[in-house]
């Protein structure tokens, strides 16, 4: 090497880096020939930060798309999660109207086979009167009352869910101009 410039790669008054050309002959540098490589040591230096300013960029749309896909993930996992809840309370409020009647029905159910019982017993007892009996029919009507509106607001309990879940919509197409409505 006879010759040799150095040039500092500068973005915003900081160096980055340096451009070292070197030559077998002496005087190779003029000041035409160092002012195109200044020049150059500028284009290098603002090539060099666009391709790091590229890099980031690309970096930091990775992120975000990384982010994006995270987040709409979560989104998901959270509807689940409340369709989940929402589906969990429905099920109780169902079990609760379902339950309260059905155990209505059981008690009455379990009254009626102890007053059967009763009344089988009583057959053929002398000291069992013609009022015992009525009061044991009276006694199992009540019992069949109550299981007939337990059982009633079950059904009902049953018809407003279905009447929920049907397709009202009419099932007859009417034509009607768009613009008015």
């Amino acid at each position: 090497t006879r010759s040799e410039a150095v040039l500092p790669l500068m973005i915003a008054n900081m160096v980055f880096g340096v451009l070292d050309v070197q030559s077998e002959f002496l005087g190779t540098f003029t000041p035409e020939a160092f002012l195109i490589l200044t020049t150059m040591a500028d284009q290098i230096a603002i090539a060099v930060q666009n391709a790091r300013l590229h890099a980031a960029e690309k970096e930091r749309a990775a992120e975000l798309e990384r982010a994006y896909r995270e987040l709409k993930t979560n989104q998901e996992n959270l509807l689940m999660t409340e369709k989940m809840a929402l589906l969990g309370r429905l099920t109780a409020g169902i079990a609760h109207e379902m339950n309260t009647p059905l155990a209505a029905v059981r008690a009455a159910l379990a009254e009626l086979d102890k007053l059967t019982l009763e009344y089988e017993i009583s057959l053929g007892d002398p000291t069992v009167t013609l009022d015992d009996y009525r009061e044991i029919t009276r006694e199992i009507r009540q019992a069949l009352e109550l299981a007939r509106k337990a059982a009633e607001l079950s059904a009902a309990f049953v018809r407003s869910i279905k009447s929920q879940t049907r397709d009202l919509a009419p099932q007859e197409r009417v034509q009607f101009a768009v613009a008015p409505v």
